[in-house]
């Protein structure tokens, strides 16, 4: 006759929830590691962006907004519009729109987030894209964690949309390095919210307050339209 375990034997064994929480704690890190994977998959940059049928599977591409030359595009006389509140149409075009960044957000490339925390992103460049409908707005951000950093591209692409408060960009599709985030949802508009916020300061009040008044913001065939009431 064998002999009969002891309890204390018995009980060595792992238990039904123990093998649950593995299995949860396995799925979920899993899930953590292709997400992490993903997003450090390089963005492949391209003048225009191919056809579907030529575009790598899986494969995240990125095309930059045009900037053209200095003095080919006077953007601002158009800021001054906006914040003095001069009733009429603006049009302006993404090189405006990226001189405009350039010129407004060029401490940000040399910005020391010492004292940031050990979690925290940090916006280095804004690039716009005007498209027919939508508009591209993209940013590389040092995105730190417990004292590592890493530069990932993200994009969001979206409209403008009235908050009730003024006119917000609010993203439909966003991409972190070479992961598209399923649902924008909550997530995206926190992620770029959180660049916004950092961007903020470096906006005149004026420009703001002008932005808040307006009474349209549109776009129509690679035009970004704000109707200045």
């Amino acid at each position: 006759m064998a002999p009969q375990k002891s309890k204390s034997e018995k009980d060595k064994g792992p238990k039904l929830y123990e093998i649950v929480i593995g299995a949860i704690l396995s799925v979920v890190l899993g899930a953590l590691l292709a997400v992490v994977f993903l997003a450090f998959q390089p963005v492949r940059e391209v003048d225009r962006m191919p056809s579907e049928e030529a575009r790598e599977k899986g494969k995240v591409y990125y095309v930059a907004g045009a900037v053209g030359t200095a003095g080919q595009y006077n953007w601002r006389p158009k800021q001054a519009a906006v914040e003095t509140g001069r009733s009429g149409t603006l049009e302006l075009v993404e090189q405006e729109l990226n001189q405009w960044a350039a010129t407004t957000f060029s401490d940000l490339e040399d910005e020391a987030y010492d004292d940031a925390g050990m979690f925290f992103v940090a916006p280095r460049s804004l690039n716009f894209r005007i498209g027919e409908e939508d508009l591209q707005i993209a940013s590389d951000l040092d995105w730190t964690v417990f004292g590592v950093t890493q530069t990932l591209k993200a994009q969001a692409i979206g409209r403008f949309v009235d908050s009730g408060s003024g006119y917000a960009f609010e993203p439909e599709t966003v991409y972190v390095g070479g992961l598209k985030l399923p649902e924008v949802g909550d997530l995206g508009k926190a992620l770029y919210e959180k660049v916004f916020e950092a961007l903020e300061p470096q906006i005149s009040s004026d420009l703001r307050d002008g932005w808040a008044a307006l009474a349209s913001v549109s776009i129509d065939e690679n035009r970004l339209i704000l109707e200045i009431p």
